[in-house]
């Protein structure tokens, strides 16, 4: 198959059947006239991690023993899948996620380092991955790199159902890269390498850390939503149900010259009284649209998710995060492409796997100014270095007096800046959380004075407070 005929192609992942997972390199290993609903299996992958029933369409539990272990995947229990189970199993048909990339890079870089050819790497991880969406992408490289298309172009041809690339292009780069150079060194140890391996592993590693970042961010929101959300659910069913019948009741039992509620009190019966009427039947409508847009919007569009992203780094407070945590996400894919001699495409590369649009202008318009001048190091990022932090300027001026060190001093700085994150981080749950705690605890409060102020006025004038 011709190199430019399927670079041209666009290849779903989601065209192979599950029962087409077998490769050319196993296909003696197949017997089509016997159909089966495969095996699940529970176990461990390559990095430990725990995988529990993950069905794989294997003929015979021999050859399913085999392949696992040939995969890294170390068996606990292994059973044949019955039908229902294939029915039911609808979590392995979802998306995978950046962890399931990052494991897939890690148990391709470790493959790869035994010296096992992508064909077979490829074709075994086909039919063991539990992610039925990679198994069906794998088996697609699989053949293409059987028919010779080489590897970068066979992972760069797969697309999901959107029609957009289903490996990130980091991912692929890593393949592209080994084309040209066959050995570069591990940031992380300095030892030379496979090309590949590294660029693979060094993927994995910066998804995790990624991956661990926002877990950290969304599980220390948590709380505060939590408790927010169940503190709108109490005002609500107090200003709907529970303060009206008690309005009643105290209107009814208060005598004397002075019938009216207390200001608290009137202040929810006035509020329960407009979201009855029509007026806030239709400002219910508004904001549960308002906000059910604007999530949408900003959650699911091109255009949304790019405002989004610049709005992160203006916000007081939320930019003292979010800066050197891309700033950390764009030094670390730096300094790994700094071995690619082919200094645009390193740039081109780089716009390509920017998240935020801001780091992707700063590639492309790094990218541009090599093009078109003929730059300092420093000069190709003036205008954008408050994207990088305070102290990438000197950092950039010492590689430029030393190219030799250029990957050691990226890769130390973003680690730099991946500490500042986190430790920013801390303090932006901590405000979120503090404002979310004293919020929750003035309605509480609130809606306490609102119900017991009318029974402390009843109480009072029983008293003799009121004649």
């Amino acid at each position: 198959m011709p190199v430019k005929a399927v670079a041209q192609r666009k290849i779903s992942p989601f065209a192979a059947s599950s029962a087409a997972f077998s490769v050319a390199t196993d296909a003696a290993n197949l017997n089509a006239d016997k159909p089966t609903n495969g095996f699940v299996y529970t176990g461990k992958d390559y990095n430990g991690k725990s995988l529990k029933n993950v069905r794989v369409p294997f003929q015979t539990e021999e050859e399913a023993r085999r392949l696992l272990k040939t995969a890294g995947i170390t068996v606990e229990k292994l059973a044949p899948a019955s039908e229902m189970f294939a029915f039911l199993n609808f979590s392995k048909k979802r998306k995978p996620s950046v962890k399931d990339m990052a494991s897939l890079a890690d148990q391709l870089a470790a493959q790869k380092a035994t010296g096992i050819t992508w064909d077979k790497i490829t074709g075994i991880l086909a039919r063991v991955h539990p992610k039925e969406q990679v198994r069906a992408a794998l088996h697609s490289v699989s053949l293409l790199v059987t028919d010779g298309v080489p590897p970068d172009i066979a992972f760069g041809a797969q697309v999901d159902k959107k029609g957009k690339p289903f490996f990130p292009s980091q991912f692929v780069y890593a393949f592209q890269i080994a084309e040209e150079i066959a050995a570069m060194p591990d940031p992380e140890t300095g030892v030379s390498a496979d090309a590949p391996v590294v660029m693979l592993r060094f993927f994995a590693q910066s998804q995790r850390k990624i991956a661990a970042t926002i877990k950290a961010l969304f599980s220390g929101l948590i709380g505060p939503t939590a408790i927010f959300a169940v503190c709108l659910v109490v005002f609500f069913f107090e200003v709907f149900f529970i303060v009206p019948q008690f309005a009643e009741i105290f209107v009814g039992l208060l005598q004397g010259k002075d019938t009216s509620l207390p200001l608290p009190t009137q202040i929810m019966l006035d509020i329960s009284d407009f979201f009855y009427s029509i007026y806030g039947v239709i400002a219910l409508i508004l904001a549960a649209g308002i906000f059910g847009g604007g999530g949408y919007y900003y959650t699911k569009t091109e255009k949304g998710i790019e405002q989004r992203g610049r709005m992160l780094l203006k916000i007081p407070i939320v930019k003292s995060f979010f800066l050197p945590f891309y700033g950390s996400v764009f030094m670390r894919n730096f300094a790994i492409m700094t071995a690619d001699q082919n200094v645009h495409r390193r740039f081109e590369i780089l716009a390509q796997t920017s998240d935020n649009p801001a780091y992707k202008e700063l590639s492309e318009h790094c990218r541009e100014t090599l093009l078109n001048e003929s730059p300092t190091l420093p000069q190709i990022f003036n205008g954008h270095l408050h994207l990088l932090g305070d102290m990438f300027a000197p950092v950039i001026e010492t590689i430029d007096q030393n190219p030799g060190q250029s990957q050691v001093l990226l890769y130390s700085y973003s680690k730099q800046l991946q500490e500042e994150a986190d430790e920013k981080l801390a303090v932006l749950i901590s405000v979120i959380s503090n404002v979310v705690y004293f919020m929750a605890a003035g309605m509480v409060f609130f809606i306490l004075i609102a119900s017991y102020a009318p029974l402390i006025t009843m109480i009072g004038r029983l008293a003799g407070g009121s004649k």
